[in-house]
């Protein structure tokens, strides 16, 4: 269990040395993305895009041009139309790789604890198929892997 004064890592993979070896560093690149951990009455908000099946904690990528809370606060308004306030500034951080012949790509997924601004009444934006309002006592079997770590993690602290 960590405080909200600890970060919280998954540990990075171990690379065989022949594995390495065959990388090509301009064909590898790092994405961070940040998302909102957004709960109500003992559910957490969900949405899913156009492209998938699976169910995620609203957000995206980060650009250069903003902090990781501007990032937060700027994919829920484009998603969802709401506006949120980050609760807590220290993320749990969710990490994977994603391997190909020659390169490998290391997703570093960011999430805050928010909070709906009153008033906030959902509109789905471009590329959202659907949301809803999952309960915390679920598997989140339909939700990307992420999901239910952060969810545990933030019921734990």
């Amino acid at each position: 269990m960590t405080t909200n004064n600890e970060f919280e890592f998954n540990q990075f993979p171990v690379h065989r040395p022949e594995k390495l070896a065959k990388l090509d560093p301009r064909e590898s690149r790092i994405t961070i993305a940040a998302g909102a951990m957004i709960f109500s009455k003992n559910k957490l908000l969900l949405n899913r895009s156009d492209s998938s099946d699976l169910w995620s904690i609203p957000g995206g990528i980060i650009t250069f041009t903003e902090s990781s809370e501007q990032a937060v606060i700027r994919e829920i308004k484009e998603e969802l139309n709401l506006e949120v306030t980050i609760v807590d500034p220290l993320p749990y951080v969710f990490s994977f790789d994603i391997e190909s012949e020659n390169a490998v790509d290391k997703i570093v997924l960011l999430h805050f604890l928010a909070k709906v601004k009153p008033d906030g009444k959902i509109v789905m934006g471009d590329g959202v198929a659907d949301y809803k309002w999952e309960s915390i006592a679920s598997a989140f079997r339909d939700c990307y892997p992420n999901v239910k770590p952060a969810v545990d993690h933030f019921m734990n602290i």
